[in-house]
């Protein structure tokens, strides 16, 4: 009664078993054939139907055939859609960003040989050495109401002072120097003084590695940046100079500040880092 309909039941049966589930299941290189049984179908002689006294639930059925048949047509085409290959740059290993940080990190150790200096440079004497304050003879909220140089910031007459209020560095002098006397220093505080200093810029060298990671640069543009960093010879004052320390230390707090913003926002954002160690 369903001309249509039956010859497509014959083609699908007579079908080798490997072809007819590629046309059930839609396979790209198949729409010819899922074409050829929708006009099968659709090529019934619908206005003798009820004359011949079809069924109605025969035409529900073959009504649903058809729609799956048009659903596969539709899924065959989406899965035939080229697929534009998008350029992918290979992240750095392991090893080789290790060996980079060593590098990098290794530059710094030049800045060490300070660690010998037996003297108090310009500045210095009048920042730590005589003031009590960077000494730690000073109570806390009386260092708080001092400049950097030990001198209230509210002079009585015949006193200035220029507001350099840096009460986080001259309560870290205070501390280092507390720590160095009982560590058996006493008279040479400047040394570990100077060694802190170093180990704060090789910390700053390899946060410059890590912050041009986690910006997508190549390690070796990363690498050659913070090398740069490292070695670079305007750094001698804020490492060699204990004044400078407040340099310094800004320094480490922006760069980990600005790693934490890449760290959190960017993620949030779908943007992926350059390290495995920068991911979630």
């Amino acid at each position: 009664a369903f001309n249509g309909c039956a010859h497509t039941r014959t083609i699908m049966a007579s079908e080798p078993p490997r072809k007819r589930w590629a046309v059930q299941h839609g396979q790209p290189d198949e729409r010819k054939e899922l074409l050829r049984h929708v006009q099968a179908v659709c090529g019934a002689d619908v206005a003798s139907l009820d004359a011949r006294g079809v069924n109605p639930e025969l035409l529900r059925k073959k009504a649903h055939q058809l729609l799956a048949l048009s659903k596969q047509l539709g899924s065959s085409m989406k899965t035939a859609a080229p697929q534009v290959p998008t350029a992918s740059r290979a992240e750095p290993s392991w090893p080789m960003f290790l060996c980079c940080l060593v590098t990098v990190v290794g530059l710094t150790l030049p800045y060490y040989v300070c660690i010998m200096y037996n003297s108090w440079f310009v500045d210095e004497a009048f920042a730590i050495y005589r003031n009590p304050d960077a000494r730690g003879e000073t109570k806390v909220w009386d260092v708080l109401q001092h400049d950097f140089w030990g001198t209230a910031l509210n002079p009585p007459e015949g006193y200035i002072t220029h507001k350099s209020w840096r009460p986080l560095i001259t309560l870290m002098y205070a501390a280092e120097w507390q720590i160095a006397s009982r560590l058996g220093f006493g008279g040479a505080e400047m040394k570990p003084m100077r060694l802190l200093s170093c180990l704060v810029h090789s910390c700053n060298a390899a946060l410059v590695l890590l912050v041009l990671c986690a910006l997508k640069l190549p390690l070796f543009w990363a690498g050659l940046g913070a090398a740069l960093f490292a070695a670079h010879p305007i750094h001698i004052e804020n490492i060699v100079y204990l004044v400078g320390r407040a340099d310094s230390l800004s320094t480490l707090f922006y760069l980990l500040a600005l790693l934490l913003y890449l760290r959190l926002v960017l993620p949030a954002r779908g943007v992926s880092k350059g390290l495995p160690l920068l991911r979630g």
